[in-house]
């Protein structure tokens, strides 16, 4: 291949002989007669396709130089094709990464970071403020060791930790740190919670640390789904199985308002507990004495404070001096709290002289208490009726809500109340003395946390705040929205009322809250569950992927039941049974409905009406109530329970019997006898068969790993491990000569851990601990002897071995003999 350079530019000329090259012009023009015309022809490159010309000169002249040229283009098209490949896998790796995390997505049911709460605090946050703290000597220190290491950084409410937060994660992500974060907030009752914490930080972690997402995606892959689990649930799947192991790079973890979350001793020793991890992991939060610790009150921030009422005070129409003056008093005041300032500048923003700035500066108390009294009197002096309902309305909204209410969700309950307010955002904050605002998100919330303990302390207001009340009022509200006639013309329209969603998944929770000794609150249950209604309720749950929502609406409405039943307050005779009966009922079909046709519902929702009521047991009072319903297509007779029995499926293998059984969350495996050594997945959402396996022998035991995605059996002479994802053989090894598994399980690190007939104990490690191939290994041979036995007593084969759950612990019973651990 000879690649030649364009002649015009004179780089031809390299390829032409020493000798001619000396020649003058005139001495080459009588050496070489005049040129012909050459061939000139083309040819494609494999360079993007571009059309090279070439030219045939004369070889003598050229041979060295095109070999050399033509290696030069040889290596050339070498790196092209290894670049080529380069980003082909790199391409590959971004698509497998992206099918991970969709997976990891669907394991924790979260899809991105809390930004919200991210985003409230940069709106609020001035430019240059906050700087002294990320500045001071003890940060500094802190994000420069390599250790695990707890930052508690405190300070009074109100003083700007979550707007200073929001500085740390932008500083440490802007930097290309690996930083998760999250938010407590104490008016919204789902972000309170520690597991939703715990999703969203895996999440996070996931979705940078390339080894935890294959990881929590493998386990997403054997139908593992804990979105809807308990903290100790998802800390033991997702943090002690495997993030503890997962080896990376250093990863920080800002956590904001630890106060706020359900249990702040909890979150302090799960933070403390990472301490072990491999990944080193740094926390910004309150710890325990456990781990190291730097303790660090937040330093003064008076010129933070200066910054953000000069900036909000500028607009004032009056002279530069006398807003130097107003900045000052206000700073002044405030001793570092940016509530109260905000608070006060807000009162001042509306002034329109500079003797009402005077005058709310000099009827402003100090401190937060005396400045919620003085909130607490504007309320108390409302002169017109509106306004007293308004702030009752927002302030029992706002306190007492399951999650903060949109403005627009908000007004469908209150239509008449609210559709006349020219500017609500206005009115929410002249009515409710500034306890109540409207968020960047449009929500209706509290102003801080803070205030909605003062206001459950302090009754001396127009109106009832008690929470009993509150919730009795929002119970109502969202029973008015569901026991809508048209609500199943409206959901097949998609006409669906904005308030929908919080009735739908809230009703129960307000429920919860009520007095069992309101009259009100049991018509209105009654009403709801012996009208059509509850049908459009499961049928909208179903289509909003809510329909888990169904099981806790059944613990509910049990607890609720109870509470009437043994309300001492009330005679027997007026406890109302025949009302109560119905509720038990319908608490029993709740919690039935998604194990037994919830696939069937999501895929369907229109099932609810057509058959599940036919589907359901004759005593059911879905099937009593809707059975009979023209809307129902499906009739079915001779059904054998007349009740729910705790049966969710039967399965049946093609011959022989079973010998043993091994279930995990997601699957049912069942090993026969005939053919030998065959063993059948099911999965346990459809109960529909999955894969088949054969270990070829007789099979002694069988077991999941915690997480479900691998299944070990041992059989006569060898031990194999599946991986249940996609069935392919993970190990296979032989099992100690002549000896017979009598125990036999996983322990939290996915090793194998067995307990022989001759009172040995062995391990297998699964690949992770050693580089040799895998092959059980004996424990200690003193680990089984029994030393208190008498002589000439014979322990022979224990009758039951049992491990603990990480197999630190192993209890074992002999016959006629104490057992010991």
């Amino acid at each position: 291949m000879i690649l030649l350079t364009n002649a015009r530019n004179g780089s031809g000329n390299g390829l032409r002989s020493k000798e001619a090259q000396r020649l003058s012009r005139h001495q080459r023009r009588q050496t070489y007669p005049p040129r012909k015309p050459r061939l000139t022809t083309q040819r494609a490159s494999p360079i993007n396709g571009t059309i090279l010309p070439y030219r045939a000169l004369p070889i003598p002249l050229c041979t060295r130089a095109a070999e050399s040229q033509e290696r030069a283009l040889s290596d050339i098209y070498g790196q092209l094709a290894v670049s080529e490949k380069s980003l082909s896998q790199q391409r590959k790796n971004s698509q497998d990464r992206r099918e991970d995390l969709k997976l990891v997505n669907s394991l924790l049911g979260v899809s991105c970071p809390p930004e919200e709460e991210l985003v409230a605090g940069r709106s609020v946050r001035k430019q240059g403020t906050c700087e002294d703290f990320v500045s001071s000597n003890e940060f500094r220190q802190w994000r420069g060791i390599d250790s695990s290491q707890i930052f508690w950084a405190h300070a009074p409410p109100g003083s700007g930790k979550s707007t200073l937060c929001s500085l740390v994660i932008d500083r440490l992500l802007d930097e290309g740190h690996i930083c998760a974060y999250y938010f407590f907030k104490h008016e919204d009752q789902q972000k309170k919670t520690l597991s939703r914490m715990l999703r969203y930080l895996a999440h996070q972690v996931a979705a940078r640390v390339p080894a935890a997402c294959r990881a929590l995606a493998d386990l997403a892959r054997a139908g593992v789904r804990v979105q809807n689990a308990d903290t100790f649930t998802i800390w033991k799947r997702l943090y002690l199985s495997i993030l503890s192991d997962v080896e990376g790079p250093e990863i920080f973890w800002v956590i904001d308002g630890i106060d706020e979350s359900e249990s702040s001793r909890q979150l302090i020793d799960l933070v403390v507990a990472t301490s072990g991890f491999k990944i080193t992991l740094r926390a910004v939060q309150r710890a325990g004495k456990k781990t190291r610790v730097v303790d660090m009150s937040l330093p003064v921030n008076e010129n933070d404070i200066r910054a953000v009422v000069a900036e909000e005070i500028d607009y004032l129409p009056c002279d530069e001096t006398f807003k130097i003056e107003t900045v000052a008093e206000i700073t002044k005041r405030a001793h570092s709290n940016f509530l109260w300032a905000s608070l006060v500048f807000k009162r001042v923003a509306n002034c329109r002289r500079q003797e009402q700035v005077k005058k709310v500066l000099l009827t402003t108390p100090d401190g937060m208490d005396k400045l919620y009294s003085r909130m607490l009197d504007v309320i108390a002096g409302l002169d017109m009726p509106e306004d007293v309902v308004l702030a009752s309305i927002f302030l029992s909204w706002a306190m007492y809500a399951k999650t903060p209410l949109t403005v627009e969700e908000l007004s469908e309950p209150y239509i008449t109340e609210l559709n006349s307010i020219m500017d609500l955002k206005h009115t929410v904050n002249e009515v409710c003395g500034q306890f109540v605002t409207v968020n960047t998100h449009n929500r209706v919330t509290l102003v801080h946390h803070s205030a909605h303990e003062y206001l459950r302390r302090h009754t001396h207001h127009p109106f009832s705040l008690e929470p009993q009340k509150s919730h009795e009022e929002m119970f109502g509200k969202c029973l008015i929205a569901l026991c809508d006639k048209d609500l199943r013309s409206k959901i097949h329209t998609l006409k669906v009322p904005q308030f929908l969603r919080y009735a739908a998944t809230s009703w129960a929770f307000h429920l919860e809250g009520c007095s069992i000794q309101s009259d009100r609150v049991l018509n209105g249950l009654v009403r709801f569950l012996n009208g059509p209604f509850p049908l459009s309720w499961i049928q909208y749950l179903s289509m909003t992927g809510h329909l888990s929502e169904l099981t806790g609406v059944s613990r509910r409405l049990t607890a609720f039941a109870k509470r009437q039943k043994a309300d001492a307050n009330k005679p027997p005779m007026l406890h109302r049974l025949s009302d109560l009966s119905p509720i038990e009922t319908w608490a029993t079909d709740l919690m039935k409905i998604p194990p037994k046709f919830g696939r069937n519902l999501t895929e369907d929702p229109d099932l609810i009406y057509r058959c599940i009521p036919a589907l359901s047991p004759s005593s059911s009072v879905i099937s009593q109530k809707y059975a009979s319903n023209p809307a129902t297509t499906l009739s079915i007779s001779g059904i054998s329970n007349d009740d729910w029995d705790d049966c969710l499926a039967r399965v049946s293998v093609s011959s022989g019997k079973a010998v043993r059984l091994a279930s995990s969350a997601m699957h049912l495996a069942v090993a026969t006898d005939i053919p030998r050594g065959t063993i059948t997945l099911w999965d346990t959402s459809m109960f529909l068969e999955c894969k088949v396996f054969n270990i070829r022998q007789r099979i002694i035991s069988m077991v999941f790993n915690d997480s479900g995605s691998l299944l070990a059996c041992c059989g006569i002479s060898q031990t194999k491990v599946w991986n249940v994802k996609d069935g392919t053989l993970a190990l296979t090894t032989n099992n100690p000569y002549q000896e017979r598994a009598i125990e036999f399980r996983f322990d939290d690190s996915d090793c194998l851990f067995m307990v022989t007939d001759i009172r040995r104990v062995y391990k297998l490690p699964m690949g992770t601990e050693t580089s040799l191939p895998c092959s059980w290994v004996q424990l200690s041979p003193f680990t089984m002897v029994e030393t208190g036995v008498p002589e000439g007593v014979w322990l022979g084969t224990p009758t039951s071995v049992a491990f603990n759950s990480d197999c630190s612990q192993l209890a074992v019973v002999y016959k006629a003999f104490n057992s010991g651990v």
